[in-house]
């Protein structure tokens, strides 16, 4: 978990930093990276050299309802 989130002033989530680890990671929106409907994308960068170090896909929790709840 990190710990300090990036936010802009209206609380939306930028990105997360990792002290201990050196690493600044952060959620990239281009499709030339993967980005799409249903995959996130992570980038993480080195804190000291600016060098992007890893880049991470996931696919976008859906959110389900049952009925009765």
């Amino acid at each position: 978990m990190a710990e300090v989130e990036l936010r802009c002033g209206n609380g939306i989530k930028f990105g997360e930093l990792f002290p201990d680890r050196e690493v600044v990671e952060v959620k990239c929106r281009s499709a030339r990276c993967g980005a799409r409907p249903g995959v996130i994308v992570i980038h993480s960068f080195d804190l000291i050299t600016g060098r992007m170090v890893g880049t991470e896909t996931f696919r976008e929790p859906t959110l389900t309802v049952e009925e009765g709840h």
